[in-house]
C-alpha cells in the first residue's frame, strides 16, 4: 500500500488519471536526523544524537542511504527492496548497487555499498526487528 500511495503522489493528475510513466512528479525528501530514535521508537524510543541531515530528489535512494547509514540492510527492508523493483510507474530509477552519498562527512562520501561498518551510526532495532534487518547480526553494540 504505501508503495501504490507513492505512484499515486508521483503519477495521479488532479483528475484521477495517470500521467505518462516517463513524466513523474518530482520533490525533494529531506531527513531529519539531528536527533533519531532507536529500539522501541517513535513514542517509546531512545533519542540517539545523529547531527544527520540528509536530502535528495530520489525519496527511495535518500531512505536506502539512511537505512544504511542507521546500520541496517535495505535489501532486507521489504519497503525500501521492492520500492527498487522495474514496475510500469517507477519510483525510482536509480540502482541500488550505484548509489552515491555526497557528504561533508568524508567516510560518507562514497557510494552506499562502500561505507565503512566504522562509520555507520549502528541504531538498535525495534526489538520485534532484532536479527532480521541488521546489515550483520550483532552482539550488543
Amino acid at each position: 500500500m504505501s508503495l501504490d500511495l507513492n505512484r499515486i503522489l508521483l503519477y495521479a493528475n488532479e483528475d484521477g488519471t495517470m500521467r505518462d510513466s516517463k513524466l513523474p512528479k518530482r520533490y525533494m525528501s529531506i531527513v531529519d536526523g539531528l536527533i533519531a530514535m532507536e529500539g522501541n521508537g517513535p513514542v517509546a524510543g531512545t533519542p540517539k544524537y545523529c547531527g544527520l541531515v540528509a536530502a535528495g530528489f530520489d525519496p527511495v535512494a535518500v531512505d536506502a542511504a539512511c537505512t544504511r547509514l542507521m546500520g541496517f540492510d535495505q535489501a532486507k527492508l521489504l519497503l525500501i527492496h521492492r520500492a527498487f523493483e522495474q514496475h510500469r510507474y517507477p519510483l525510482t530509477t536509480a540502482d541500488p548497487g550505484e548509489l552515491r552519498l555526497v557528504s561533508n562527512v568524508g567516510a560518507w562520501d562514497c557510494r552506499l555499498n562502500e561505507l565503512s561498518p566504522d562509520s555507520l551510526l549502528w541504531f538498535k532495532p525495534h526489538f520485534g526487528w532484532v536479527g532480521h534487518v541488521e546489515l550483520q547480526p550483532t552482539a550488543e553494540r
